[in-house]
């Protein structure tokens, strides 16, 4: 009897052995699991709006991937999972989804945070249009493959088009027609930020030289003016001897967003001593 009672008791005690270390190891893989889960670090993603463009922030705390999407419109209902959002992406852009990125994060990533431009990275390759409604999504995802709960929705605007922020100047080392008349037009962008300045690519400029001949220039890249050679002109006749010089730079982000400015070339063709015109 003695010895029957003995197995009994060491059967139980090994059946609640088993159970114990059985809840254990759910309770301690339930752990890692909930801790496995990445946090975003220095904050949710941001998004920073431009005119033809918005820059996206993430960071996360541990080895993993950020799946991101933008969709061209406000979109909001109904909500997608986490794991919508990591198969958007991995399919890549589909109607208004235009724009998908799959990002990596390494070791040497982890607690950094990075910033991104919609248009200068793969994934992201379609010219976004100003004062349009954008939506983007965020889901993070750790190297077992366990997805945040829920997805950062951030909803944010393009900025509108800019007024044109340029000054102008001139200089005119020669005024007499006989010895080349020449006239300089010099453009300073006000702001080396072209959201300020709204010089972007395909800005018009239109020169009229006030005696018949003018010019007209596109440019191609920010923040640019027209050559050296098409700002100056050299005066053949002195039919006026005030010559209206007239520039007018039209925006490639809205044709009516326009700013004109309006000098005078002086010019000088007969050498008569006294006649009030100057000697040349």
């Amino acid at each position: 009897m003695r010895t029957s009672t003995t197995s009994e008791i060491k059967r139980t005690l090994n059946m609640k052995t088993r159970k114990f270390f059985t809840l254990f190891s759910l309770l301690i893989l339930s752990t890692i699991s909930s801790f496995a889960q990445p946090a975003w670090f220095g904050g949710t993603p941001i998004v920073i709006p431009h005119v033809y463009s918005e820059d996206f922030q993430y960071g996360i705390n541990q080895i993993g991937k950020v799946y991101v999407i933008l969709i061209n419109f406000n979109y909001a209902v109904p909500p997608p999972s986490s794991a919508d959002i990591k198969n958007a992406a991995i399919v890549g852009p589909s109607g208004g989804r235009i724009s998908t990125w799959v990002i990596n994060v390494p070791v040497a990533d982890i607690n950094n945070v990075f910033t991104i431009n919609a248009l200068n990275q793969i994934g992201g390759n379609v010219d976004l249009l100003p004062n349009q409604d954008y939506t983007w999504y965020f889901v993070a995802e750790d190297a077992g493959g366990n997805l945040q709960a829920s997805p950062v929705r951030i909803f944010m605007k393009t900025l509108p088009c800019p007024a044109i922020d340029i000054a102008f100047g001139y200089t005119q080392p020669q005024q007499c027609v006989n010895k080349g008349a020449m006239l300089q037009l010099n453009f300073f962008p006000g702001d080396p930020n072209p959201d300020l300045s709204g010089i972007y690519p395909g800005t018009k400029y239109f020169i009229d030289w006030g005696d018949g001949n003018n010019v007209t220039w596109l440019s191609t890249a920010l923040l640019q003016i027209p050559p050296l050679p098409l700002r100056q002109h050299t005066y053949a006749a002195t039919l006026l001897c005030n010559q209206e010089v007239i520039i007018t730079v039209a925006s490639s982000c809205n044709p009516l967003i326009v700013k004109q400015f309006k000098t005078a070339a002086i010019l000088h063709g007969r050498d008569i001593a006294g006649d009030g015109d100057g000697i040349c």
